[in-house]
């Protein structure tokens, strides 16, 4: 796998980050894309709630007259003030009325993914829940694989992101071969209560990139998705702070992948 494709991990785990949290309407200052210092916190019911950080509103910050009249009679005139001057964060109440009033998306949201038993048997093992557990795991992945030596074994290749790559064909420049764990509380970009149901729901709803397929089998959560002509899936245990995540130019050598990934989690 190039260097330069290993450099853009953290790039499109950033993107995911920053639409992870929740999409606000600031307008004047171009703020259409969510806060990375958001948090996630888990309600009574274990959906979890979003926390943006402060955010301006009123005039000048891209509401409407309609939005900004809905809010105050939501939150009411000091509430509204209050996140004007950004003094505090709004509170779960607040941000129901953000999302009713048209102001904030609602989170990505495991429950909503379709039940579908996951491609590769990956509902048939059980998945690590740290990179203790998973060093082990990646440690069992083959020294080999369809002809490409290993490149990197449980290399760290961002902040809370660990790969195994394996060599390119020089006849085939610009392989990509590798999968990946990534501890979502490790980074910098994701809130710190972020776990994969919420990440794996994210890429589910799309965006810049074609959702192929994906869907729930317990607590696993499962996503496959191409971009760039890169196909890649992400999955894990919907309560867990641990994505696994590998990526092909192929979508055949991406499932022979992830199959090797399954039966190393079996062994």
């Amino acid at each position: 796998m190039p260097v330069s494709v290993i450099q853009r991990l953290p790039l499109i785990v950033t993107m995911a980050a920053l639409l992870l949290v929740v999409s606000v309407a600031c307008g004047g200052e171009s703020k259409a894309t969510p806060s990375p210092t958001a948090t996630l916190a888990p309600s009574p019911t274990s959906s979890p709630t979003v926390t943006p950080e402060p955010v301006a509103v009123g005039e000048g910050n891209g509401l409407t007259p309609e939005q900004e009249a809905c809010l105050v009679e939501a939150i009411g005139e000091r509430a509204v003030r209050e996140a004007k001057t950004g003094q505090r964060p709004p509170t779960s109440d607040e941000v129901d009325a953000l999302i009713g009033c048209g102001i904030m998306e609602p989170k990505p949201d495991f429950a909503l993914l379709p039940e579908v038993s996951a491609p590769a048997g990956l509902g048939t093992v059980a998945w690590p829940n740290n990179f203790q557990e998973s060093s082990a795991l990646f440690e069992r992945l083959p020294s080999e694989f369809a002809g490409h030596r290993i490149k990197a074994r449980f290399e760290q290749s961002a902040l809370g992101v660990f790969s195994t790559t394996y060599e390119e064909d020089p006849k085939t420049p610009n392989t990509v071969m590798g999968m990946t764990v990534h501890d979502l509380t490790k980074g910098a970009f994701f809130p710190p209560d972020a776990n994969a149901g919420q990440f794996v729901a994210l890429y589910a709803g799309g965006a810049d990139w074609e959702v192929l397929a994906a869907g729930r089998e317990g607590d696993l959560a499962w996503v496959q998705w191409k971009t760039g002509g890169i196909y890649t899936m992400h999955w894990g245990n919907a309560p867990s702070s641990i994505v696994f995540q590998a990526m092909a130019n192929d979508l055949s050598v991406l499932m022979a992948l992830v199959e090797a990934m399954v039966s190393a989690a079996r062994e």
